[in-house]
């Protein structure tokens, strides 16, 4: 597995985004994390990045599915106040 960050400093001075995620022999998480976070409010954004990251990288052979799930999960919760 590849850990590949950060993003480009100009995407990381608009917003908070977390600075790793999957990506394998061209197979990446960055447009399914990006979605996601899109719809995170600013206020949020730190704090869910950064649970993103403590558990994506937390050595546990889950770590990318109980990362993924937990953005999701917070996703869903506010995906519905921007339609």
């Amino acid at each position: 597995m590849r850990i590949e960050g950060p993003y480009p400093k100009e995407l990381i001075n608009r917003e908070i985004y977390p600075k790793f995620y999957y990506c394998k022999k061209g197979v990446s998480d960055r447009d399914w994390m990006l979605a996601r976070m899109s719809v995170i409010p600013k206020d949020r954004k730190k704090e869910v990045s950064n649970k993103y990251t403590k558990l994506f990288l937390s050595g546990k052979s889950s770590a990318r599915k109980d990362a993924n799930t937990y953005l999701h999960n917070e996703a869903v919760k506010f995906r519905d106040l921007i339609k």
